[in-house]
């Protein structure tokens, strides 16, 4: 069985976007580059990145050796309402290459880790607490 740190998985992932050459492009298209990426639970209205960035939300974590979970993320890509959703959609694509196991894994010490499993983006949602646009895509990873 092979085992992995949930904690040092996550931060593979976050930094995989936020300092990696894989996660370049799409930190080409945010304002703010590496500094528009950021962990969901530190979305505040009052402290957001410029306009376009992304929010990070682990979902399931492994908790026991005899229950298999993948690890579940949400990628959030929030942008100003004028802007409309194009400048989302750009970066949905660079998502599965910035992440994708064949040719970009995650290495960890007990593995290679990448995306096996994706959801359908969302449809284009307008989150009424921050007032911006945003569309998510959950994704789930395995070890390869």
């Amino acid at each position: 069985m092979i085992t992995f740190d949930i904690n040092q998985l996550n931060t593979a992932v976050f930094n995989r976007l936020r300092s990696d050459s894989a996660g370049s492009a799409i930190r080409a298209l945010l304002a703010d580059g590496a500094s528009g990426v950021i962990h969901f639970k530190d979305l505040n209205a009052e402290s957001l990145p410029d306009r376009r960035f992304i929010a990070i939300k682990p979902l399931a974590i492994p908790t026991s050796d005899r229950i298999v979970q993948r690890p579940t993320y949400q990628f959030w890509i929030y942008d100003d309402p004028n802007q409309g959703f194009h400048r989302i959609n750009a970066v949905l694509p660079l998502l599965y290459i910035a992440y994708d196991y064949l040719t970009n894994p995650l290495t960890l010490a007990s593995g290679a880790i990448g995306f096996v499993d994706t959801d359908n983006p969302s449809q284009e949602l307008v989150d009424s607490v921050l007032s911006l646009h945003v569309r998510f895509v959950t994704v789930q990873l395995s070890i390869v």
